[in-house]
């Protein structure tokens, strides 16, 4: 299902937020699911961020996640370096959105 929704993002060309593919994806890293599962898809919004009309600096709810996720006592190592990845990326995508001085 993340696969069709993400190709229909593409070619849609929405932001992240609108589409309905980021509430689902942080859904399925929120909720007690296998780690693995939780793994790969914040491993996925990791890369879709990086999409350059992906997502709106003020759209809160991935950099909330990404920092208790990373801040997390309970949360493996694996997660905790997709979240700096997503974190990275987060921060990457910035720039994009500031004017040229």
């Amino acid at each position: 299902m993340l696969l069709l929704t993400f190709q229909n993002w593409r070619k849609s060309g929405e932001s992240l937020e609108t589409s309905g593919l980021a509430p689902l994806v942080v859904e399925l890293i929120s909720k007690n699911a296998n780690s693995e599962v939780r793994f790969l898809s914040i491993t996925i919004l990791a890369q879709l961020v990086s999409y350059p009309c992906a997502i709106q600096i003020r759209f809160c709810d991935l950099w909330d996640m990404a920092f208790t996720v990373f801040a997390s006592s309970a949360e493996s190592p694996k997660m905790k370096s997709a979240a700096v990845h997503l974190l990275t990326n987060l921060i990457a995508s910035i720039s994009r959105y500031q004017s040229p001085n």
